[in-house]
C-alpha cells in the first residue's frame, strides 16, 4: 500500500469516542466498524471511512466507532494525509467519495444508498422456527430510539465483543399491568429488545441474565455448540423486524436448551412468545405459546423451590395461561392456592381473591 502503517484492531475494540476530540480519521482496509450514537448504530465497512467530517472540522467526534470484527485501518491525521493522498490516488477517491457522502446536506438520494439493506436471515438459522411459523417484516418504530442506548458487551461463552440495544428503564412509563404481570408501556414495547444474542456463537440470552451465567455452564454450551454448529451468523439489523426478534427468543430457548435451565425460565419464555403472538393476531401460535408455558410452569412447580411470593405470582401466570386456554376449573384451582398460602404477598392475594369473584360473576 503506501509507507503509511495498516493498524489491526481486535472485534471489540474502539477507534475513538464520542466527545473526544478528532485527531484523525480512519480508512478501513478491512473489516466492519459500529457507529453509535445512542440507540442509532451504523455499520461502516471495508473502503469505509469514519471521523472524517469531525477530523476535517476539527471538532469532537460526534459518535463512538467500535470493531465488530477483526479490523485493520489506516489512521489518517495532518501529517500523513497529503502522503496518503498522492501515493494512493485511487485510494483518494474512494476516501473522497466516502467523506462527500457524509457531510450534513448531503443529497438526499445520496443518503438513501447508505441505508442498511434488508436483512435475509440464513436459511440454518430460519430451520429453528417451527413450520409455518410466521415470519413478519414488521420494523420497530423510530420512536423506540428514545427510550434506547446502545452499549458494548462481552460474550461470556465465546468472548466476542459486540454493541447491543439497552433499555433507559427511567424513560418508560407504565400504562397497564394485566392480570398475568405484563407491563404495558406508553409508547414502547421492551420485548422486542428482551434478548441479546452473540454474533459469533450465537449464545441467546435475557439482557438481565446475559452475563451471569455460571462458568460451569459456559462450558458445557460451548461444547454443545462445537458438536451441533448452526450454519450461519445473526445481528440484528439497525431497524429491526419482528421475525428477527422471534428469531432471537428461539435462539434462546436452544441456549437454555444446552444449559439445561430450570423450567420456569423456560416457562418464561414462552410466555413472552405468547405475548408477541397475541399482539401479532396469531391465535394459533398464541395458543401453542400458552400450552408449552403452562406446561413448563407445571414442571417448574414440582421441581423447583422458590419463596411463598414467588410460588404465589407463578400460580397467577398459570392461573391467567389456563383462561387462555379454556380451563377455567384449573385456573380457579391455581387461584386458591394463592389465596390459602400462608404467609406470601398479600397484594398477590387480594389480586387472586378478586379475580375470583370476577370470574364467579361472568
Amino acid at each position: 500500500m503506501s509507507g503509511i502503517p495498516v493498524s489491526e484492531y481486535r472485534s471489540g475494540e474502539p477507534l475513538f469516542v464520542k466527545g473526544h476530540q478528532a485527531r484523525e480519521m480512519y480508512f478501513i482496509v478491512t473489516g466492519t466498524v459500529e457507529l453509535i450514537d445512542g440507540s442509532r448504530i451504523e455499520r461502516v465497512s471495508t473502503g469505509g471511512v469514519v471521523g472524517a467530517v469531525e477530523f476535517l472540522r476539527q471538532i469532537p467526534y460526534t459518535t463512538s466507532a467500535l470493531c465488530v470484527s477483526k479490523t485493520s485501518v489506516i489512521a489518517l491525521n495532518e501529517d500523513n494525509l497529503v502522503e496518503f493522498l498522492q501515493s494512493q490516488p485511487q485510494l483518494g477517491v474512494i476516501l473522497l467519495k466516502s467523506v462527500a457522502a457524509q457531510v450534513p446536506g448531503a443529497a438526499e438520494g445520496e443518503r438513501e444508498v447508505q441505508r442498511e439493506p434488508e436483512q435475509k436471515l440464513p436459511q440454518g438459522l430460519m430451520e429453528l422456527f417451527p413450520a409455518g411459523h410466521p415470519t413478519p417484516e414488521v420494523r420497530r418504530p423510530e420512536s423506540d430510539e428514545e427510550f434506547l442506548y446502545a452499549k458494548a458487551v462481552e460474550c461470556p461463552v465465546c468472548g466476542t465483543s459486540f454493541s447491543v440495544l439497552s433499555i433507559r428503564e427511567s424513560r418508560l412509563v407504565t400504562k397497564q399491568v394485566c392480570p398475568d404481570f405484563r407491563v404495558i408501556n406508553e409508547n414502547f414495547e421492551p420485548l422486542w429488545y428482551h434478548v441479546w444474542v452473540c454474533p459469533s456463537c450465537l449464545y441467546a440470552q435475557s439482557y438481565n441474565q446475559f452475563e451471569k451465567i455460571r462458568s460451569t455452564a459456559t462450558g458445557k454450551i460451548s461444547g454443545l455448540q462445537q458438536r451441533y454448529p448452526l450454519k450461519g451468523t445473526f445481528q440484528f439489523s439497525s431497524s429491526r423486524t419482528l421475525k428477527e426478534v422471534f428469531l432471537s427468543y428461539f435462539l434462546m430457548l436452544r441456549t437454555l436448551e444446552m444449559m439445561d435451565a430450570p423450567a420456569v425460565q423456560f416457562g418464561n419464555t414462552w410466555l413472552r412468545l405468547l405475548w408477541l403472538y397475541e399482539d401479532l393476531g396469531e391465535e394459533k401460535w398464541a395458543k401453542q405459546a400458552a400450552e408449552k408455558a403452562l406446561k413448563y410452569f407445571e414442571e417448574g412447580v414440582m421441581s423447583g423451590v422458590r419463596s411463598e411470593a414467588e410460588d404465589q405470582r407463578l400460580f397467577v401466570i398459570m392461573a391467567e395461561i389456563c383462561l387462555r386456554l379454556g380451563r377455567l376449573n384449573e385456573a380457579m384451582r391455581y387461584l386458591r392456592e394463592v389465596v390459602s398460602m400462608r404467609g406470601g404477598n398479600e397484594r398477590y392475594k387480594r389480586q387472586a381473591s378478586d379475580r375470583i369473584q370476577d370470574l364467579r360473576s361472568s
